[in-house]
């Protein structure tokens, strides 16, 4: 695994920082970041490694508000100095008991979050026909219910990530934007208290208004994302880099507005760029909406959610 992640550093920056992520406590994250540290130390590089546990406190507005790692880790006259090291591991608390600010996220080189081989990851979609965020009782969803398979047990969360994704025209229509704007900082703020973490979706323009829409629905969302701190996912953006560069492949249903099987994979690409901060590129599914995509269509829309991931995000 070393060898891998030596992929994703730049041999000419210094530090290339690696954040070590779980969402439970036990989950082999220390194990890990001290293997990876031996491994590292081997090819000659300098190393620091920094631990939630020992060289940073959670709790304090220093890295509540970090942008970077020099925020809230400090120099030891005992340890390389983070501007000297090659990689800097950075092993963080749980998620289920602390968050990790985007800045933090989109700066390393590589995060990497730990879970055991024997755990399922689930999902679940809440959906209202045509319904805006302020139909949403976001809240009862986070909740656990009587024979509820989602609960997990010794923690009041269900989720680990929560995608919030408004109708098409909410973002936009005038009449419709103030209560986007609204609803929208509620069910971040509701998401955070369950200890999720929120992602909101850059939805897609109409076929027919692809053009006319796309930048504005990007430029609506982003801003509400960013006021309330909250990771956007570019989806919108990536399905009219498709549009330009493949028109043959249809992302659109007849209705104009719903994604085809192909809209859907390119939406699940961007997640998994997301999720992972790795490329889909060159994993052998290839869906299971309306019907299985063509293989050559299937690592088109891969390497395009990667590369517009990378961008959108500055990734390196």
């Amino acid at each position: 695994m070393g060898n891998a992640v030596l992929n994703h550093f730049d041999p000419g920056k210094r530090p290339n920082v690696l954040n070590i992520l779980s969402t439970e406590q036990g989950d082999g994250k220390s194990t890990l970041a001290e293997h990876l540290a031996a491994h590292f130390r081997e090819t000659g590089m300098k190393v620091r490694s920094v631990s939630w546990n020992r060289d940073f406190d959670v709790r304090r507005k220093e890295y509540l508000l970090a942008g970077r790692i020099g925020d809230f880790v400090h120099e030891d006259g005992d340890e390389i100095p983070l501007a000297e090291a090659d990689v800097v591991i950075v092993e963080y608390p749980p998620l289920n008991d602390s968050t990790v600010s985007k800045e933090l996220l989109q700066g390393a080189e590589l995060n990497i979050v730990v879970a055991p081989a024997n755990r399922t990851w689930k999902a679940r979609l809440q959906t209202i026909s045509s319904g805006m965020l302020s139909w949403h009782n976001v809240e009862d969803y986070l909740l656990p219910h009587e024979m509820d398979t989602y609960v997990v047990k010794g923690t009041d969360k269900m989720f680990d990530v929560v995608f919030l994704q408004g109708m098409s025209s909410e973002p936009i229509a005038a009449k419709r934007v103030p209560t986007f704007r609204k609803y929208l900082a509620k069910h971040v703020e509701t998401i955070r208290s369950k200890g999720s973490v929120p992602v909101v979706v850059v939805t897609w323009a109409k076929a027919d208004k692809m053009d006319k829409d796309t930048r504005r629905l990007a430029d609506s969302i982003i801003e509400e994302a960013n006021r309330n701190n909250a990771i956007a996912l570019p989806v919108g953006l990536a399905f009219a880099e498709s549009l330009k560069e493949r028109p043959d492949l249809v992302l659109h249903q007849a209705d104009k507005s719903h994604p085809t099987a192909a809209g859907s994979y390119l939406y699940g690409a961007l997640i998994y760029s997301l999720l992972f901060k790795a490329s889909p590129e060159g994993l052998d599914f290839l869906g299971e909406c309306e019907k299985t995509l063509r293989p050559e269509d299937a690592a088109y829309l891969q390497k395009l959610a990667w590369r517009v991931a990378t961008e959108f995000y500055g990734w390196k």
